[in-house]
């Protein structure tokens, strides 16, 4: 068990480590160059999501430079149901559980066995994403409990940096309220049962 604990936290310091080389090498680089890395790295993330995927070309670069990298371990809570946010999350690397409804097991891992008999909780592999109208709705109010199964890297977008962006580009507002208008919501990339 401390071989297990020792290697694991081994793991976790090593990734920790190489995201903190990334950023110093990206630091290195011009604004326009480290903007273009940026973009390569997160397009293919960010896209997973229909509002992304389907954003104008000249757009879709000044999103991805916004969204921030969160490094968490096997067994971090997330988010809980009931929680109110204003960040959309995209899994870049690693596994979550994510559990639908309040329930005694929302923030316990559960094993193979548990999840297959659980309707309520589904693994979401990279890449995929959560929390995507909390961009989109005023006081959104998460419905499900997501834990990290193994070590993940998160990508976060928070409702005020697209704000930001609206103000920056005029035609970013007028895309986001055809979407919005569009009313084809998609919150999540995994397919989640509510509590009977």
């Amino acid at each position: 068990q401390q071989k297990v604990r020792r290697y694991l936290e081994y793991q976790y310091k090593a990734r920790r480590e190489l995201q903190a080389r990334r950023f110093e090498m990206l630091d290195k680089l011009s604004p326009w160059l480290r903007k273009e890395v940026t973009v390569h790295i997160n397009r293919h993330i960010l896209t997973q999501h229909p509002f992304f995927r389907e954003m104008p070309e000249y757009l879709l670069p000044h999103a991805c430079i916004i969204a921030v990298s969160v490094l968490c371990a096997p067994g971090d809570v997330v988010l809980q149901t009931g929680q109110k946010k204003e960040t959309m999350y995209f899994v870049a690397r690693g596994k979550l559980q994510v559990t639908v409804g309040s329930c005694e097991k929302g923030s316990i891992m559960l094993d193979d066995e548990e999840l297959n008999n659980d309707e309520r909780a589904q693994v979401m592999p990279a890449p995929g994403f959560f929390c995507a109208d909390a961009l989109f709705q005023d006081s959104w109010t998460s419905p499900y409990t997501v834990m990290c199964r193994t070590h993940v890297e998160l990508l976060k977008i928070g409702k005020k940096d697209m704000m930001q962006l609206k103000i920056e580009f005029p035609n970013m507002r007028a895309y986001i309220e055809t979407y919005q208008e569009g009313g084809d919501s998609v919150d999540c990339s995994v397919p989640l049962v509510s509590r009977p």
